[in-house]
């Protein structure tokens, strides 16, 4: 899976083209996006909009290592661990 969204964010990067992606995948939001959107449940409202990592493009499966990759899972995971809004 890691080795596909490498490959995404490269032809992205190179078609020079904007990529829309919904997943509940945290790790995968934060290493794909320039921003993650949090919704709120139903009548769904942007709840937070966070800033990942600068942009990097294409990015690398290690950036996940990084010490404000993690800063901003953890932000994530604590947003979420609040429950809804």
């Amino acid at each position: 899976r890691d080795a596909v969204l490498e490959d995404v964010m490269r032809v992205t990067s190179e078609l020079g083209k904007s990529l829309i992606l919904v997943t509940h995948n945290l790790e995968e939001a934060l290493f794909t996006g320039d921003r993650v959107m949090v919704m709120s449940p139903a009548p769904g409202r942007i709840r937070q909009d966070i800033r990942t990592l600068p942009s990097r493009a294409p990015r690398v499966i290690d950036c996940k290592q990084a010490p404000e990759f993690r800063a901003a899972e953890r932000t994530l995971y604590e947003l979420l661990a609040e429950g809804p809004l």
